[in-house]
């Protein structure tokens, strides 16, 4: 049986802060029972990825290097990575950067088929901290380029879609299709989903947790 991987891309702070990194979660299907080479295959795709689009990445908040976990889905709670890949690295744009909360979000989904709800086969991963160069200002409101928009569509299409199948394919993974814990093969097998089409929208999204704290506080009073 198929088995599902979950790679937690972990991407590193500028501020060398393990609890201020970026993280994006990924999930794949692979048919092969060496893990090894599924994660060798997803490690390859990943970098490149991350690689095309570096220059969405602001070097003042990001550090401009990665580390992935991996996980079988299969494998009882607590899960432990099967294996941990650190050492990623990217060369994120250097000058000014929007709030770190601010991301732009690339949403994929599987083919629609009757009597299965499609949010259950759809996800979203929020890609950020961002450069100041990844907006543009349209009649007064703030949006995503075109240029940003297209080398994330282009890098998905060129790695993610090229994946040997033999060895992985990009997935959507619902944890509500799997059901209660502890789930079992085939529940993992049906809440899987592999990725046949995404989009980019040109609206900012936010991911409150990378938020940064205040440094500073103006006060009043009567």
């Amino acid at each position: 049986m198929a088995t599902t991987i979950r790679a937690m891309v972990s991407i590193d702070s500028a501020n060398g802060i393990p609890a201020d990194a970026s993280v994006n979660v990924w999930h794949f299907i692979t048919p092969t029972t060496d893990l090894e080479d599924a994660s060798d295959e997803i490690i390859s795709k990943l970098s490149q990825f991350y690689g095309d689009i570096e220059s969405i990445y602001c070097a003042n908040t990001v550090a401009g290097t990665f580390g992935i976990k991996f996980y079988d889905l299969g494998d009882d709670e607590p899960r432990v990575p099967f294996r941990t890949m650190t050492g990623g690295s990217f060369d994120p744009t250097v000058g000014d950067g929007l709030p770190t909360e601010c991301a732009i979000c690339m949403s994929f989904n599987g083919s629609a088929i009757s009597g299965l709800p499609q949010r259950r086969r759809s996800g979203r991963l929020y890609l950020g901290p961002l450069s100041t160069g990844v907006t543009t200002t349209i009649t007064g409101f703030v949006q995503v380029t075109s240029v940003a928009r297209s080398a994330i569509q282009t890098a998905a299409v060129d790695h993610l879609g090229s994946i040997n199948p033999l060895l992985a394919q990009w997935a959507v993974f619902s944890p509500t299709e799997a059901g209660t814990k502890p789930w079992t093969d085939g529940a993992i097998a049906a809440a899987t989903t592999v990725v046949e089409e995404g989009y980019i929208d040109n609206a900012l999204d936010t991911q409150r947790r990378r938020g940064t704290l205040p440094s500073d506080r103006t006060t009043f009073g009567f």
